[in-house]
């Protein structure tokens, strides 16, 4: 998904030449445009397994986006 924002600095990363935003980033916008919540759910799980997110970051998108009900 491409998305445009002014991300602040600890958001952002480069993986070679192209600009891309944290994993909990990502997970938060993903969360903001609505993406369903299946595919959300199955995402923040993925993250936590391969340790790219903290619990506490995962747990704020779930609560964002119901996912923790």
């Amino acid at each position: 998904m491409l998305h445009y924002a002014e991300v602040p600095k600890r958001d952002r990363a480069w993986v070679g030449a192209v600009p891309v935003t944290s994993p909990a980033r990502t997970l938060a916008d993903s969360a903001a445009d609505y993406v369903s919540p299946e595919l959300l759910s199955s995402a923040v799980s993925q993250a936590l397994a391969r340790g790219m997110v903290s619990r506490p970051q995962a747990t704020a998108v779930e609560r964002a986006t119901g996912l923790d009900a």
